[in-house]
């Protein structure tokens, strides 16, 4: 992959070159953690999102455990929610710390996690092993221009525990342990 191939963003970070040489090295370090990793098709969706960076948001649509489908896109573009915000705060960060695995299987905390809805906003909260992943959705009028705004964790101070206990999954030990194997 070329430098800069996938950095011009509307002029939001391709008009800060600083920027966009951080959100570069952030992006190559993603791509190393995964390249050992056999994708299935959901995160090869996933991933090309968070390293191509196109113009126009990805689109999900997602069941969740209440047998609500979730539709919404994912920025690609803006620095403060989807991709960009994810990569620049929580990946790998100080704060809300998450992986490029988990990153891959964030919609598991729409399947598996709790939901609590306010101020145009849906939070899906799934506790595995005492780490709580909160995923967070963008209510708008239009269901398919919902927004993917963050993915983070807890496991960085700062962010407290508060997952609903119920929402534990004893069967596996990580997020990614049943969607993410390693390629041999």
């Amino acid at each position: 992959m070329n430098s800069g191939e996938h950095i011009e963003i509307e002029g939001r970070i391709g008009s800060d070159p600083e920027l966009a040489k951080k959100l570069e090295s952030i992006t190559q370090n993603f791509i190393s953690e995964v390249e050992s990793l056999l994708l299935n098709d959901e995160q090869k969706r996933i991933y090309n999102a968070f390293v191509y960076r196109r113009r126009k948001p990805y689109k999900f649509s997602v069941v969740d455990k209440y047998g609500n489908t979730i539709r919404f896109i994912l920025p690609t573009n803006n620095k403060r929610e989807g991709v960009v915000h994810i990569l620049m705060k929580h990946y790998n960060g100080n704060v809300g710390q998450v992986t490029a695995g988990e990153i891959l299987s964030f919609l598991e905390v729409i399947r598996k996690g709790n939901l609590t809805a306010e101020n145009n906003t849906m939070t899906y909260k799934y506790n595995l092993n005492n780490v709580c992943y909160s995923l967070i959705v963008g209510i708008k009028e239009t269901p398919s221009n919902n927004i993917l705004k963050s993915f983070y964790s807890d496991k960085v101070k700062g962010f407290g525990t508060d997952c609903f206990a119920n929402s534990v999954d004893s069967n596996s030990k990580t997020l990614t342990d049943a969607k993410i194997t390693p390629n041999n």
